[in-house]
């Protein structure tokens, strides 16, 4: 149980970016669309998982590169 409280902890202690973060009305369309709550927590996994690679995908944009 003790990685349990370990991810809790992360989660409690977390600061998210307000543009990738999760607002009820994405919550809302989650639930809408799963035909359970198991598929809807998985569903949400997956917004998350896909907002981080968006967060990524930003940061990688913003990197300054040398030019050769």
């Amino acid at each position: 149980m003790a990685r349990v409280t370990n991810v809790m902890k992360k989660i409690k202690n977390a600061e998210v970016n307000t543009y990738y973060d999760l607002c009820l009305d994405n919550i809302n369309e989650i639930i809408d669309n799963s035909p359970g709550a198991i598929s809807a927590v998985c569903n949400g996994f997956l917004f998350g998982y896909l907002q981080g690679m968006k967060a990524e995908k930003s940061k990688s944009k913003n990197t300054c590169k040398p030019i050769i």
